[in-house]
């Protein structure tokens, strides 16, 4: 457990506050300037809760001692009315917070807790700031947080492949990041002073994929009152992004082919054909090697496109950019919210780094900027939706519980079943039996 230290010359407030806080801390109290010292030499104190008026001892040089001591040592300072002055001094010294007396039970707690959250987070992800190495730059409105290795090796592939003209195909599940990747090899290409087109051949009826992607001239059709340039002629010299190209018809398939093989469209209506030159990225967030052998994707066409692939890795699978990714999220809901939000809890951060994403990085922003619009200081894990995995249903799930067996010992064996369903994720056995993570780590350890 935690050591609390308590610093007041009233021994009734020692016993009060001791009372109060017994159950969750190791508490030890210290009523002169010898049992502070007896204190500090034999234990190290992870907060200290210390009366400003300290006797005839200035509560600001019992701080001063601490933290020279102890430098990560969170202070919380006891102040009474009128002095608060005095309490802001403490805090530019290094306390974390202070409570005025008559103490309120509820506000105190409310402050240690926040006090050990905002702790727990420092020394559990200590990341570092978002800096050139992990903050991609795409442009004035575009960035991506990166910091596995899988990432820097795609990014390292995008540098090498990037004024070479030719195809690409990037291959990934949704909300993996793929079009970023695109905005990367435009950024970088020798094309990114033309346009960059983008297509998603998903959303566009069969009907219409012609004339987006060739153009059309005026009367081709009902509705076709004038002259419109396709994609192709649009991003000529420049480049062409052609998202979810699994999803389109085979009957398209056979014309994007053509263009690609000959360098030129014909419009819709139109007998003219028209040069164009185009590099185009093709996405999907299917496995079109298999689309292919289903005969849904044509074999010359995957070939076509299927000069250089970049495969994106889940979200799932490289874990470690969740922390950076929270960090960029964070800074860009608070410019586009105007909050102050200033990081996330230790319980938050676990919930968020043991959940599998099927919607990716997508869902974690969404994640991410509906918790800041929630949160006050921190993100806390209460904010969160609920991102529990059900646990699945083993034959030995069912724990058997014999009469007169000690409640104790009940306790223990559902914590312990629990963690063993989970992987022995704390955060998630936690929120499963409605209990604290610090909890479950007391019960834990003391079984230990």
């Amino acid at each position: 457990m935690d050591k609390l230290l308590i610093i007041d010359d009233e021994k009734s407030v020692l016993n009060a506050l001791k009372f109060t806080f017994e159950d969750q801390f190791e508490v030890l109290t210290a009523n002169s300037m010898f049992e502070v010292n007896e204190m500090l030499l034999n234990h190290q104190p992870q907060i200290a809760l210390i009366d400003l008026r300290f006797g005839k001892i200035s509560g600001l040089k019992v701080l001063m001692k601490i933290k020279t001591m102890y430098p990560e040592t969170i202070i919380i300072v006891m102040t009474a009315f009128g002095t608060i002055e005095t309490s802001i001094k403490a805090i530019k010294m290094g306390a974390y917070d202070y409570v005025e007396k008559p103490i309120e039970v509820n506000r105190l707690r409310e402050i240690i807790n926040k006090a050990i959250r905002h702790d727990d987070q420092k020394k559990k992800f200590p990341m570092a700031p978002l800096t050139e190495s992990n903050v991609y730059k795409l442009s004035e409105f575009h960035s991506m947080a990166i910091h596995s290795r899988k990432m820097k090796d795609i990014l390292d592939i995008v540098d090498r492949i990037s004024k070479l003209n030719v195809n690409v195909l990037i291959q990934g599940e949704s909300g993996t990041g793929k079009e970023l990747i695109v905005r990367a090899i435009y950024q970088k290409s020798d094309r990114c002073h033309h346009e960059l087109c983008v297509v998603n051949c998903g959303a566009i009826p069969d009907s219409l994929i012609e004339s987006e992607l060739f153009g059309h001239v005026k009367g081709a059709f009902t509705g076709a009152v004038d002259n419109k340039k396709g994609v192709f002629e649009r991003a000529h010299k420049g480049i062409l992004f052609l998202d979810e190209i699994g999803e389109m018809s085979l009957a398209s398939q056979v014309k994007l082919l053509r263009v690609l093989q000959e360098g030129e469209i014909q419009p819709v209506g139109s007998e003219k054909s028209i040069k164009v030159d185009v590099r185009v990225i093709a996405a999907t967030n299917r496995n079109l090697e298999e689309e292919v052998e289903k005969g849904r994707f044509r074999s010359d066409l995957y070939y076509r496109l299927n000069v250089l692939t970049i495969q994106v890795p889940p979200l799932r699978e490289r874990r470690e950019d969740i922390p950076y990714l929270i960090e960029h999220f964070i800074e860009k809901a608070n410019d586009l919210y105007g909050t102050q939000v200033s990081g996330i809890s230790k319980g938050g951060m676990e919930t968020l780094m043991s959940y599998d994403y099927k919607g990716n990085v997508r869902e974690l922003e969404n994640i991410i900027f509906r918790a800041v619009i929630m949160a006050n200081d921190i993100i806390e894990e209460i904010a969160l939706p609920d991102l529990s995995s059900t646990i699945k249903a083993y034959e030995d799930d069912v724990i058997q519980i014999k009469v007169g067996t000690k409640l104790a010992e009940v306790e223990q064996e559902t914590i312990t079943r629990t963690l063993d369903a989970v992987n022995g994720n704390k955060a998630k056995a936690a929120r499963l039996l409605g209990i604290s993570e610090r909890n479950i780590h007391y019960k834990t350890q003391n079984k230990e």
